[in-house]
């Protein structure tokens, strides 16, 4: 018996490999609070739990990983996580390579910047359970089709630059 009123509570070891394999409601709370935050992607993250950082490494690949969008942003062309028709820019900007070589010149009509093939996520848990079964591919359709007129005007003024110099 234990008085904890008189500063006699019990000291307890702490062992992180049985925390971690516990599940935890926190998990989900917390992925909840961080996506109610606006994020632009510049912030410094602590970890400051009592656990083995788990939760918060899983939170940043969820951040940090492509979303793989499901169609061409112009022509919503369905573009599946294994696609290797896919196109992006540095701001995962999605486009067909149809759309990218004929209509956008390379040139990305949000940011400027230009276009390379999209990575294919491995269907099958090769190592660490870093998988599309694990991480699915977004959902979300971003149909903005391109008005090729402003686009072309908007291209040629840059796409004499190589992306690399943009």
């Amino acid at each position: 018996m234990h008085d904890c009123q008189n500063g006699n509570a019990p000291l307890h070891k702490w062992d992180a490999e049985r925390y971690e394999a516990l599940p935890l409601p926190h998990v989900e709370w917390g992925k909840r609070v961080v996506g109610w935050l606006e994020l632009t992607g510049d912030e410094r993250v602590v970890e400051a739990g009592a656990g083995t950082g788990r939760d918060a490494h899983n939170r940043l690949l969820d951040m940090a990983m492509l979303e793989l969008r499901p169609t061409c942003e112009n022509c919503n062309a369905a573009l599946p996580p294994h696609s290797t028709e896919a196109m992006i820019c540095s701001f995962e900007c999605t486009f067909c390579r149809a759309c990218v070589e004929n209509i956008l010149a390379n040139v990305c009509p949000n940011c400027g910047g230009g276009f390379c093939p999209r990575p294919i996520r491995p269907k099958r848990d090769w190592k660490n359970g870093d998988y599309l079964g694990a991480y699915p591919a977004s959902t979300v359709v971003r149909h903005r089709p391109v008005h090729p007129v402003l686009h072309k005007k908007f291209a040629q003024s840059i796409q004499t630059i190589p992306p690399e110099m943009r």
